[in-house]
């Protein structure tokens, strides 16, 4: 839905959704292999889009902060999780998950321009007796490639590393990655948009708020 409030060029987008995950001998965390997991979540995404050109912007941003959670299930659900099994834990899915993605585009010159980036991921837990659930996590670095995992996992591409090589094996609750390109354009040909750039970028994943140092990077080479 497009929005008239603050301005035209916000963007509300809303969803919900079930999945159910039949796992069969597939190792998402330790000790839980096999069982079904089902998931119930609401999503909102708030966005604003002032770039002109999509291709080569010489101005503006893209800033959106979404949101997806599902209901806290272990709240009202009379399990004990001191002595649950991983497959009774994670039956229902819970999880509340929080995204900031930011792009801002100036020009310096004629056909040059200068791109900043900065992305924040968070997936948290209501319950401090269960563990962030292990769908839905970032796997860090490599080059971004998503459709390959099945349990909700989001890709962040980080150049010069190995896929998933800067999370732990079994994903990351929290990231923040950085970039910055300085962009030339050669051709303004709409049919054929042609430019160089060059590029700084850094970004780190963690799993818990006391680990969680956020200019604490790695570098792209």
């Amino acid at each position: 839905k497009r929005m008239k409030w603050p301005d035209d060029f916000f963007i509300l987008q809303q969803q919900l959704s079930y999945q159910s995950y039949l796992l069969d001998n597939y190792t998402l965390i330790e000790n839980f292999r096999n069982g079904q997991s089902n998931s119930i979540s609401y999503g909102a995404t708030v966005s604003r889009n002032s770039i002109g050109d999509p291709i080569f912007p010489t101005g503006g941003s893209v800033v959106s902060l979404s949101v997806q959670a599902t209901p806290p299930f272990s709240m009202f659900n009379g399990l004990d999780y001191s002595t649950a099994t991983p497959s009774e834990k994670f039956q229902w899915i819970e999880y509340h998950k929080w995204k900031i993605d930011s792009k801002w585009y100036q020009q310096l010159a004629k056909n040059l321009v200068v791109q900043t980036k900065v992305q924040f991921g968070f997936l948290g837990r209501y319950n401090t007796d269960l563990d962030v659930s292990p769908f839905e996590r970032f796997y860090l670095g490599g080059d971004g490639l998503s459709g390959f995992g099945l349990d909700g996992r989001e890709i962040i591409a980080l150049r010069g590393y190995d896929n998933n090589s800067l999370s732990a094996s079994f994903g990351s609750s929290i990231f923040t990655k950085y970039n910055m390109e300085l962009r030339y354009r050669i051709s303004a040909n709409p049919a054929a948009t042609i430019f160089v750039l060059g590029f700084v970028e850094a970004g780190n994943g963690w799993n818990s708020f006391r680990e969680f140092t956020p200019f604490d990077v790695k570098k792209s080479g």
